[in-house]
């Protein structure tokens, strides 16, 4: 045992949670459309939450899972949408 322990305190892990999270119901309700858009998985539907997530940033951006959502869309685009038999090698 090196003697090292870890404590989360109260402060630190709501610091996180508030990190992110939205003042703005705005962006909150923009980013609750986007969820559910993407989960139907479409190349449509992605297309669509990644545009409400894109909306609820300009409304707040520095909303943490609005940027997170962004990210999640293109990769499932990239996934399951993206042609690898014309990618450049």
């Amino acid at each position: 045992m090196s003697g090292f322990e870890a404590q989360l305190t109260g402060s630190s892990s709501e610091k996180r949670r508030n990190q992110s999270s939205t003042t703005r119901p705005e962006a909150y309700e923009l980013y609750l459309l986007a969820r559910g858009y993407y989960v139907k998985n479409t190349r449509k539907d992605l297309e669509y939450a990644r545009n409400m997530y894109l909306e609820a940033l300009k409304i707040d951006p520095e909303y943490a899972l609005a940027q997170v959502g962004i990210a999640d869309c293109l990769c499932m685009e990239y996934m399951n949408y993206f042609n690898r038999s014309e990618s450049i090698m």
